[in-house]
């Protein structure tokens, strides 16, 4: 017999992990803010585990997504967790893809200015890519 508030998760979609994993995870989220790859490198668990876990507790408002890390080219596409009962998670502006455009032109202007302080011949574009310079 199933209650209205116990959900029923379906026994393979439950993450199985030792009760020692389980607790090095809830820990760490309990005592600060983490992504998930950083949980795994605390836990010694697969990253796609820590995800499922995650998700878990995010289903069951135990956890929150508190912040969001942004990528090379400024686009916040990285989820930092946090232990926070019954709370929603963070809300963010969005940023304009003009805002954006803005950001990465600063960016190479101040590489190429750093490369022509160094007296370098390539400049290191936002993804990673070495090109001549202009």
């Amino acid at each position: 017999m199933t209650s209205a508030l116990s959900p029923q998760i379906s026994s393979s979609s439950k993450p199985r992990i030792s009760w020692l994993s389980n607790a090095k995870l809830l820990r760490a989220l309990y005592e600060g803010e983490y992504t998930i790859n950083e949980l795994a490198e605390q836990t010694g668990l697969a990253i796609s585990t820590v995800r499922g876990y995650v998700k878990a507790l995010r289903n069951e408002r135990l956890v929150r997504i508190c912040d969001k890390r942004r990528n090379s080219r400024g686009a916040p596409v990285i989820h930092v967790y946090e232990w926070a009962p019954d709370k929603r998670d963070a809300t963010f502006a969005p940023v304009s893809g003009a805002e954006r455009a803005s950001r990465y032109r600063e960016r190479l202007r101040l590489r190429r200015l750093q490369s022509a302080i160094t007296g370098s011949n390539t400049v290191q574009r936002a993804g990673g890519i070495a090109s001549p310079s202009v």
